[in-house]
Formats: structure tokens, C-alpha cells, sequence
């Protein structure tokens, strides 16, 4: 008789567990059905961002542009004392004007038998030469004005006018808010749903809007430690309210 209670108790506790599996089974596939992808923290940046430097030392003549102002592309920016630039140019200019009449006048004379190789070689090698330090000089006279490589803004500037700057020295931090992109990082585990051309949202904080977006690219690398992708999306349409650096959050549905 307490054999058979014995099976009968051991028969009702399995039944239990079983009942409790299955359930806890159940549980975790209503969990995982239920999973929400977290919002990713993102960063608005711009791809048309550069720090602006002088390539030649010099005295600054005019500053035409400061922090918060904004410029079209070709616009001049700044420019330098160019004196000494333009008396090289009016001399390497009169230098190639010589050399090329003169070797103008040896081919001739080479025609009627009249100048030899050596002569012929040595004119067009000063041709040659003349026409490389005028090239050179007009350089460095474009160099004594700076322009705006696109439309944008003067995010800093280090210089004012009359000063003196050395060769490389940093002018004019710019940046173009018109082909914004932002960037987040997205745990690896998610590659798979991460693919270029799926929609995304993207909260920004500093607006307190929502704005459509797509995934434009992956970067093919995983963070070993983080186990994070990077992903690049960008604005479905411009945003003119939108600026770089200002930070939200990425929604993928």
C-alpha cells in the first residue's frame, strides 16, 4: 500500500514538472516573440567638414568671414599680402616670354640648317624650364587667397586680420549641414536585420522630432569587445533644421 502511494506521488510530481516546463517553455517563446529592439543612441554627422589651412606664410589682409557666418562655394574667405608673390610672378612671366621666343627663333633658325642640335636641346630646356617657374608662381599667388571649397558655414576661427601665419596653420574650421548622416552602434547580433535601403526613424533630442531615414551602409567590422557594428543611415529628405552634432536616437522597426 505505501508502494503504491510512493509511485502515485512520484507520477503526480513529474506531471508537475512536465506542466511547469512546458510552461516556462511557452513563457520564453512569448518573451522572445515580444522582444523589442532598443532604441539606439545616434550622432548627426557631416560628411563636408575640413579645417581650412594656409599654404604659404604670410601677413593676413582681410578676414571676410567669422564664427557663425556663412559662404557659398569659391567665396574668399581670407587673404594675404601678396606682394612679393606678384613681383615673382611679373618675373618668371618675362623669363617665359624670352625663353619662348627664343626657342621659337631656334627651331626656325633649325629649319634653315642654321642652329644645331646642341642649340635646339639647350633653347627648349630653358623653354621647359621658364614655363615650370611660371607655373609655380601663379601658384603661389592663388595661394594668397583662400576659398570655400563648398557652400557652408565657420563652425571656428583661429586667425584676424594683420597677423602673421605660418605655412600649414589652422584658419577656418568649416562645416555644410546639407548632406547630414547619422551614425550608432548596433549590437552584431543584430546584423542580419541591418541590411542598406531598410527604413529607420531617428529621434533627435535637440529638435524633439522624429525624422524618416534610411540605412545607407555597414562598416564591415565588428568591435571584439563591444560586439557592436557601426551603421551609417542617412535623411530620407533635407532637414534644414537639423545640425551636425546634434544627437537622438535610432528606432529600427
Amino acid at each position: 500500500m505505501q508502494l503504491k502511494k510512493y509511485y502515485t506521488a512520484a507520477a503526480l510530481v513529474v506531471m508537475l514538472s512536465s506542466s511547469m516546463l512546458v510552461q516556462a517553455q511557452t513563457s520564453s517563446i512569448q518573451a522572445a516573440s515580444s522582444t523589442v529592439i532598443p532604441e539606439l543612441a545616434a550622432v548627426i554627422k557631416a560628411p563636408n567638414m575640413a579645417i581650412l589651412s594656409s599654404q604659404t606664410a604670410g601677413l593676413i589682409e582681410q578676414v571676410n568671414v567669422q564664427e557663425g557666418d556663412s559662404f557659398k562655394a569659391g567665396d574668399v574667405l581670407l587673404s594675404l599680402d601678396c606682394t612679393l608673390h606678384k613681383a615673382s610672378l611679373t618675373k618668371a612671366q618675362a623669363h617665359y616670354n624670352y625663353a619662348d621666343k627664343d626657342y621659337k627663333s631656334t627651331k626656325a633658325l633649325a629649319a634653315l640648317n642654321s642652329a644645331s642640335e646642341m642649340q635646339i636641346a639647350l633653347s627648349k630646356s630653358e623653354f621647359a624650364k621658364a614655363a615650370a617657374d611660371l607655373h609655380s608662381s601663379k601658384y603661389q599667388v592663388e595661394q594668397c587667397t583662400v576659398k570655400a571649397p563648398y557652400d557652408g558655414s565657420v563652425v571656428r576661427s583661429w586667425v584676424h586680420s594683420y597677423e602673421n601665419i605660418e605655412a600649414k596653420g589652422e584658419l577656418f574650421e568649416i562645416v555644410n549641414n546639407g548632406n547630414l548622416v547619422a551614425e550608432f552602434l548596433a549590437p552584431s547580433n543584430l546584423l542580419t536585420s541591418l541590411v542598406p535601403g531598410k527604413a529607420i526613424e531617428l529621434k533627435v533630442n535637440e529638435t524633439q522630432k522624429t525624422y524618416s531615414a534610411i540605412i545607407q551602409r555597414i562598416v564591415p567590422h565588428i568591435d571584439s569587445v563591444s560586439q557592436t557594428i557601426k551603421v551609417i543611415g542617412t535623411f530620407e529628405q533635407s532637414q534644414p533644421d537639423l545640425w551636425s552634432g546634434m544627437s537622438g536616437w535610432a528606432v529600427i522597426p
